[in-house]
């Protein structure tokens, strides 16, 4: 089961609602969230700092309840649902409940609220480096997604040929379990960001790089886009992406195709790494 933080019953006096006088004059709104996560780490360390200080987190909703207009309380729940997973990506649920107890109806009713929840997303990430500090340019990688969501489980650093003919150098790479609240576009676009802050060049597909960061799957979501394919399209037929994630993720079946991933390695060629 998971560990759940409380904060019930924010009272916020804002401006929210469909009619003019509703935008112009506050009315009272109460606030309540559910905030699940592992806080094992706060629990054994007696340490604030694994943890949500929910003090700062009812001053956030209510800041933000009150510098937003909205016509409709659903849009107000599922965006004080958005503010939170970005200021505390670590969660892995978030429930909102926003109430109007005094909302303008011709029936007396004692409240109208609505609930909303956003829960986390499992990714699969391939990172690898073949330029400079290789190990330090991964290390970075995860130093980086951890403002972004929770790091679940870390494969060890395998030494890797490269693969495409262009790269010269060997490749180090590992594979990432990890839980966001992002959507699939979101994600690549700050994997886009984490590699721009590596130095890293798209100069010439599959060149050596500072590091490289790819979405091998997102759930059980099968997508094909301009922007992003889910899952990775070539994934199975990387040595250096299964052998990590068979480490991680022993029982993963690929989204797309129903096979496991000792399938895929057999396929390969590969000798378990087990």
């Amino acid at each position: 089961m998971q560990d759940c933080i409380i904060i019930k019953g924010i009272e916020i006096f804002a401006k929210h609602g469909c009619f003019a006088f509703e935008k112009e004059r506050e009315q009272r709104f109460t606030v309540s969230v559910r905030l699940y996560g592992d806080f094992k780490d706060a629990i054994k360390g007696d340490d604030l700092s694994n943890t949500v200080d929910y003090g700062e987190a009812a001053e956030l909703i209510s800041e933000f309840t009150k510098n937003n207009t909205f016509n409709l309380i659903e849009k107000l729940g599922y965006e004080i649902a958005r503010m939170i997973s970005a200021k505390y990506p670590f969660l892995e649920k978030i429930e909102v409940k926003v109430s109007k107890p005094d909302a303008p109806m011709s029936v007396k009713v004692s409240d109208v609220a609505f609930c909303t929840a956003l829960e986390s997303h499992t990714a699969y990430l391939s990172i690898g480096s073949s330029e400079g500090n290789k190990s330090a340019y991964l290390d970075f990688a995860v130093s980086e997604l951890k403002k972004l969501g929770k790091i679940k489980k870390i494969s060890s650093k395998y030494v890797t040929e490269p693969y495409g003919g262009v790269a010269e150098n060997d490749f180090l790479n590992a594979a990432v379990e990890f839980k966001c609240f992002l959507n699939p576009s979101e994600l690549l676009d700050r994997i886009h960001e984490i590699e721009a802050k590596a130095d890293r060049k798209r100069e010439i597909k599959w060149a050596d790089r500072t590091l490289d960061i790819d979405v091998i799957s997102y759930d059980d979501l099968v997508l094909d886009t301009k922007k992003i394919t889910l899952p990775h399209p070539d994934y199975f037929n990387r040595e250096f992406v299964l052998t990590p994630l068979y480490e991680i993720a022993p029982d993963f079946v690929c989204p797309k195709t129903k096979k496991n991933i000792k399938q895929m390695i057999e396929e390969l060629n590969l000798k378990s790494p087990l």
